[in-house]
Formats: C-alpha cells, structure tokens, sequence
C-alpha cells in the first residue's frame, strides 16, 4: 500500500510539475502573439503612413480633429486644445503652427494639477513639452487632493489657448463640414 501512496503522489507531482510547464508556455506565447500582434500593427500604420502626403490642407483637417474631440467649443474667439499626454500635445501645436501663420504670443498655457504635485518639476515638463516660455503661462490651477488616490507620475492635464477667431472659426467650420459632407 506504501509503494502505491508514493507512485500516486510522484505521478501527481510530475502531474502538477508538467502543468505549470503548460501553463508557463503558454501565458509565454499569448505574449508572444500579444507582441507579434503590436508589430504588425506598427508595419500597417507605417505602410499607411507612408502612402498619406501630409499637405497644409490636411495638417488643418487633422488639427480641426484634434480640437473637435480634445478641445474647447464654447468660444468662437480663440482656439482651445486640453490634453493631459504630452504626445498628442506637441502634436497640437506643431500642426497649429504648420497650418497658420501665428504669433506665439497670443498663446496661453494654463496648467491643471493636484495639489500635491510640485509646482516647478510640472510647469519645466510642460515648458520643455510646448517649447513655450514661461510667461505665457497662467498661474496653475491646482485641483484639491480628495484623498481617494495619489497619481504620482502623473504630469497634470495643460489647457492651451491661441487667441485668434479668425482660426477658431476655420477650425470649427472645418471639422463641421467635414462631418457633414460625410453623411453625419
């Protein structure tokens, strides 16, 4: 009876042992189609990307977009852009200043941050992200801490004006027509 015991408990750690083996291979290939997945997704955008002229016409398109879906629409006199990823932000002013011919000092920054954030390290992140200096931000609004949670490495959310509403208007008038024109 001894010899049995102990054959059934090598077989049900060899079991369990050969298991894990499974179960580690295969979380290691939905990884590996996990990665496979994002590189081919990488080569289709660079295929698409490639084949796409970006003209003025379409960097103004691709702006009214931005501000359509991240920007404000309740002043017809300036254009407002909020966004808290600093990609999508460089983004912004880049075809902000690739479309128009504009001054920068008629931009405003205005950053929105939680109270226990350090004021200075956000403001350098945010001038070093916008290559704006610093005087054409406003003074930080900075948003109390309801002691829920901490966002650590969270850089704040930036709202960035451009006061022109010959451009707001263009803009708006752009993604509207374009929604249109499509069927919406």
């Amino acid at each position: 009876m001894g010899s049995f015991s102990s054959s059934f408990k090598k077989n049900a750690e060899s079991f369990a042992a050969s298991q894990k083996h499974r179960e580690k291979n295969a979380k290691k290939t939905l990884h590996e189609k996990f990665l496979n997945s994002h590189i081919l997704a990488q080569k289709k955008a660079i295929e698409t990307l490639s084949s796409i002229k970006f003209t003025p016409d379409l960097k103004r398109l691709l702006l009214s977009f931005l501000i359509w879906t991240e920007g404000g629409k309740s002043s017809d006199r300036y254009v407002t852009f909020i966004n808290s990823d600093p990609l999508m932000v460089q983004t912004f002013l880049k075809l902000l200043r690739q479309s128009f011919v504009i001054q920068e000092e008629k931009i405003r920054a205005l950053i929105h941050m939680h109270e226990y954030h350090n004021e200075e390290k956000t403001m350098q992140f945010w001038m070093n992200i916008t290559n704006l200096p610093k005087n054409l931000f406003s003074k930080t609004y900075r948003k109390p801490h309801t002691g829920h949670r901490k966002r650590i490495n969270y850089q704040g959310c930036i709202r960035v004006r451009y006061y022109n509403a010959y451009i707001a208007r263009e803009l708006a008038a752009l993604y509207n027509s374009c929604a249109h024109s499509l069927g919406s």
